[in-house]
């Protein structure tokens, strides 16, 4: 009896370690690194913190006490303040002339409109944007190629004995205004040199994109991130 029991539980422990094993997959991607997009018509027209975030939270505000708008315009980050919610002839200035692909951030100051707080007491809420493109840069070939050259240059080259040591990997790269890859490096590393080598390799000789557009069609840059990385149940 005590046998068949070590036995079992011997196939369960092995069970259990096998379907740990099968449990983990590599898995690739790439999106742009932004994580939140506004358009630069939008900041254009913009008027009110409500008009950059409709989900701004006025019925929480009793008093403004300041609005700061920063943003890069022509290379150079220039910030600007204003009293309220509406945004100053300079504020505006700045939105209209924010670089594509640079962040908009945004920080207000207020005396909050809630039984829980004092009137007096000095509150502040922070969002930001990237300024993003209205044509963003796409693979030319699609999605699923794109994402077939990707897995077999990385994902099928990683020797499933290192999973358990691999860390989540990331590449940022600039798809420039030719389509092509520039500025490709390690942003987060896999813990494995040769890998490390491997993804970044395979990002450096990947086939032209078409570029990202202006609203005036004009070919812009875009930067976007490349992970590799296990999940584990999927």
């Amino acid at each position: 009896m005590k046998s068949s029991i070590s036995t079992l539980l011997f196939l369960f422990i092995g069970l259990s370690v096998f379907s740990q094993e099968q449990a983990i997959r590599i898995n690739c991607g790439i999106m742009p690194t932004y994580k939140r997009s506004i358009l630069k018509e939008k900041l254009s027209s913009a008027q009110t913190m409500s008009d950059l975030n409709s989900g701004y939270p006025s019925s929480w505000i009793n008093h403004h006490l300041s609005a700061e708008i920063e943003a890069t315009c022509n290379g150079k980050l220039i910030k600007a303040l204003s009293p309220n919610d509406t945004l100053s002839a300079e504020q505006k200035n700045i939105l209209a002339k924010a670089d594509l692909g640079t962040d908009v951030l945004i920080k207000v100051k207020y005396n909050p409109r809630n039984s829980l707080y004092d009137a007096t007491d000095v509150r502040e809420i922070d969002f930001g944007y990237t300024v993003t493109p209205p044509v963003e840069a796409q693979y030319p070939e699609g999605e699923d190629v794109l994402k077939k050259y990707l897995t077999e240059r990385t994902v099928d080259e990683i020797p499933k004995e290192v999973y358990r040591d691999l860390q989540n990997a990331t590449v940022t790269f600039t798809i420039n205004k030719h389509g092509q890859v520039t500025n490709a490096h390690i942003t987060e590393p896999s813990n494995i040199e040769n890998i490390d080598d491997l993804i970044l390799k395979t990002i450096c000789n990947m086939p032209d994109w078409t570029p990202a557009e202006s609203s005036k069609g004009e070919k812009v840059e875009q930067e976007f991130k490349f992970s590799v990385g296990y999940m584990i149940g999927c």
